[in-house]
């Protein structure tokens, strides 16, 4: 391995000297950032122990920034629901199923902010653009104050939308960018349990604030407060969040070397800001693509139903409104355990993550089984229904395997970024139609929702396996095609891992599960 790196090294370096290579000089001006990186200089072989030194320098820079940025954008999220049980949806005359259509509407414009998103943060630098973002929809927030009826309200929620809808993809892309497919699950759960830790402590904070006696009623306080929190974090994403290895101002050129050099096993690059249309295509066609956008449109439905109603379900229970947003706080100590556990277990673990994604599930359709079917009285059951309801945030565990699947099976950096717009747009559409299934004129008990609840997760048990099945025979047919262009003499493209070339490209890939 070490002399084929020299190799390669020499092989760039005779190219930036003038020396043409027909079959080589397009895939090289095309290749990843990495390059850069690579070329700049040999290096020693490095040890573990810089490895490990390293890892943890990357963890202090990226994981605080990912992991805040994702509890406030829970916050902001939540706002709609926490402030609907403080007046919200008196005060704004929502009737019928319109406090449903201000949690969908918020979709329609995360939907339409996809491929904006998804080509600025290939054109230009991530953490900028992430940063700009943050102030934009902060700003925004804050507006909800002055909305007076449903139209304001929707006009809002729909802006709240475009401008959040790069902080996900963007994690997405990052984390693969700097982590090795062992790592990226961890690391994957410590930033996406923002979202419990916003259930946590959003408790919390909405309790003193529902306390909060002034002129300004108690549910705008909720979009004050948020806004300019979310407002001052985003100039500190533009000005501190690091955005590839390449142009990180933390690390000197061996750190560099080592960051990069340690992905040539994961195979899935760092950074290409060229769009390239075959990728694009690959990605449209791409089943294992499809696959994994249905399991998480599927898997959206229910979510957005405990997002949207989670606090009216467990109001339904008999709590008042103080109570409820207290009670849902133990919700979010099970979302944040049972996260870290499933990063712990696929990254631990290889070729485990298509399992845990099935077997997560299954609490989740057992919780949602007796919050429908148990009555509420006495309080012994009332309290049982409580922990039941628990049981169905478990199923962010699978929000984890899927990011999983996506960062270690998908390569090319036009395709990564095709691959989020699908995948979120599917995300979007199940948001949009989640609350429509929560009809006001069936509450408290939400029948329909309810039982679209339990189809989901019965399908959610079984669809991963098929995914499993596609990478299985995948790998099957890699593996013959390696051995068949061996036999014909023909040599692998050498050091293709920093290429920028596809899952499908690559000869030496294979697909994990």
């Amino acid at each position: 391995m070490s002399q084929e790196k020299e190799n390669f090294t020499e092989t760039i370096e005779s190219s930036e000297k003038g020396a043409s290579n027909p079959e080589l000089d397009p895939i090289l001006s095309n290749g990843d950032v990495a390059l850069q990186v690579i070329a700049s200089g040999k290096h020693a072989p490095y040890t573990s122990e810089e490895e490990k030194s390293l890892l943890r320098k990357i963890d202090l820079h990226l994981m605080p920034f990912m992991f805040i940025s994702y509890f406030l954008q829970f916050m902001d999220k939540a706002a709609l629901s926490n402030s609907s049980v403080f007046g919200l949806i008196d005060d704004l005359h929502l009737v019928g199923n319109q406090y449903s259509w201000c949690g969908s509407i918020f979709y329609f414009g995360y939907m339409i902010g996809q491929p904006i998103a998804a080509r600025c943060m290939q054109h230009f630098s991530i953490a900028r653009y992430v940063g700009v973002s943050f102030v934009m929809w902060a700003i925004v927030l804050v507006c909800t104050t002055a909305t007076k009826n449903f139209g304001g309200l929707a006009t809002i929620r729909f802006l709240l939308g475009m401008c959040e809808a790069t902080v996900s993809p963007a994690w997405i892309l990052l984390t693969g960018m700097w982590y090795k497919k062992t790592e990226s699950a961890m690391r994957d759960s410590i930033w996406y349990s923002g979202n419990a830790f916003g259930v946590i402590f959003g408790g919390l904070i909405s309790y003193g604030l529902g306390h909060i006696h002034s002129s300004i009623v108690s549910w705008k306080w909720f979009y004050v407060v948020y806004g300019i929190l979310s407002f001052f974090w985003g100039f500190a994403l533009y000005f501190c969040l690091p955005d590839s290895v390449v142009d990180c101002k933390f690390l000197n050129d061996r750190e560099k070397y080592i960051a990069v050099e340690r992905l040539r096993d994961s195979r899935t690059g760092v950074k290409n800001k060229v769009f390239k249309k075959e990728q694009a295509f690959e990605a449209l066609l791409d089943p294992q693509v499809w696959l994994i956008a249905i399991i998480y449109f599927i898997g959206c439905l229910p979510a957005g139903g405990v997002q949207n109603f989670g606090n009216l379900i467990i109001e339904s229970f008999g709590f008042n409104s103080f109570q409820t947003v207290l009670i849902n706080m133990p919700s979010g100590v099970m979302q944040a355990l049972t996260l870290w556990l499933s990063g712990w277990i696929v990254s631990r673990y290889p070729n485990t993550t298509i399992l845990i994604q099935s077997i997560c599930i299954i609490p989740c359709l057992i919780g949602t089984c007796i919050v429908k079917y148990l009555p509420n009285h006495p309080v012994s059951r009332r309290n049982g229904k409580l922990f039941a309801f628990y049981c169905i945030y478990i199923n962010t565990m699978s929000d984890i395997t899927i990011f999983a699947l996506m960062q270690k099976n998908i390569s090319g950096f036009t395709k990564k970024s095709t691959t989020n717009v699908i995948f979120f747009v599917c995300y979007c559409v199940g948001m949009i139609a989640a609350p429509q299934f929560f009809k006001s004129s069936q509450a408290p008990g939400y029948s329909e929702g309810f039982k679209m609840m339990i189809v989901c997760w019965v399908i959610l048990i079984v669809l991963p396996w098929v995914l499993f099945y596609y990478y299985y025979i995948e790998n099957k047919k890699k593996v013959k095609n390696e051995e068949k262009e061996i036999q014909e003499g023909k040599e692998a493209l050498e050091n293709e891992e920093f290429l920028d070339l596809t899952d499908k490209q690559q000869r030496g890939f294979r697909y994990t599960y």
